[in-house]
C-alpha cells in the first residue's frame, strides 16, 4: 500500500501574508496553548493553594498551642507526638503551596 502526497494550490490570504495551512494552525495553536496554559496556572495555583493552606493552618495551630502549654504551663516537649505532627502540617503544607506556584 502506498502513499500519496497531496498538493493544494495556494489560494486566499492571512493578514496580508500568503495563506499556509501550517501557519494558520501554528498561529491558532500558539494562541490556544497561551490561553490554556494561562487557565490551568490559575487552577492548579487555586487548588494547591487551597490543600497547602488547609495543611498549614491546623500545623501553625498545633504548634502554638504547644509553645504556649510549654511557655505558661511549664509542660515540657519531649517524646509528644503532637508537635511533630504539627511540624510535618506545616512542612507539607509550604510544599503543596510551593508546588502550585
Amino acid at each position: 500500500m502506498g502513499t500519496t502526497t497531496l498538493t493544494f494550490p495556494k489560494k486566499g490570504r492571512y493578514g496580508g501574508q500568503a495563506c499556509e495551512a501550517r501557519y494558520v494552525f501554528e498561529k491558532a495553536s500558539g494562541y490556544s496553548y497561551t490561553l490554556l496554559s494561562r487557565q490551568i496556572h490559575k487552577e492548579t495555583t487555586e487548588i494547591f493553594g487551597l490543600i497547602g493552606a488547609s495543611l498549614f493552618i491546623p500545623g501553625i495551630m498545633i504548634t502554638v498551642y504547644l509553645g504556649i502549654l510549654r511557655l505558661f504551663g511549664g509542660i515540657g516537649l519531649a517524646n509528644r507526638p503532637l508537635l511533630f505532627l504539627g511540624i510535618l502540617l506545616m512542612v507539607f503544607g509550604i510544599q503543596t503551596f510551593s508546588v502550585g506556584l
